[in-house]
């Protein structure tokens, strides 16, 4: 009776210790979900793909900006200027993850709008819109920001060098 006693015990023990075992595995995922982005998310954080394999870059029309920014439609990229250099990519990316973030309601000249699109060789795209503020003379630099951008607050200052491999220098545009 005793031994039995033991064995109920045991198996009472050890199924509290998985219980216990799943239980915090549980948190542990919970609590990664809703930990507080990190010093760097919060302050750059520009969702790069080490996949990107190309960049379609191309100017918006004024007529399209309303409706690609509020996701009326997506950007279609021909005459587009294709980007596949492994070497650019990859500078580019490093400088795209390393892009303070910012915001729409800065005080901002409206610059040249244009479509960027970076696609990996799964066939994956994502579009942003950069504003080049440059003829404007804005010495902060220019913005880049998803596509749709309606309701997203999801907006990275780009670097003069940034600016240049995705656009090309200000006065060959």
């Amino acid at each position: 009776m005793a031994e039995r006693v033991k064995e109920r015990v045991f198996v009472l023990l050890a199924l509290s210790g998985a219980l216990l075992a799943i239980a915090l595995a549980g948190y542990g995922l919970w609590h990664r979900e809703q930990a507080p982005k990190s010093d760097w998310d919060r302050r750059f954080g520009f969702p790069t793909d080490r996949d990107v394999t190309a960049i379609a870059v191309r100017p918006m029309a004024n007529e399209e900006s309303w409706e690609l920014q509020t996701g009326r439609r997506s950007a279609g990229m021909e005459g587009s200027v294709f980007m596949d250099d492994a070497a650019t990519l990859e500078e580019l990316m490093l400088l795209l993850h390393q892009s303070p973030r910012t915001g729409f309601g800065d005080p901002e000249p409206s610059g040249e709008l244009y479509v960027v699109e970076l696609r990996t060789a799964d066939g994956r795209a994502a579009q942003y819109a950069v504003n080049d503020m440059r003829a404007a003379g804005y010495a902060p630099g220019s913005k880049i920001y998803p596509l749709p951008a309606e309701g997203r607050e999801e907006v990275w200052r780009l670097s003069p060098r940034a600016l240049e491999l995705l656009i090309g220098p200000p006065n060959e545009r």
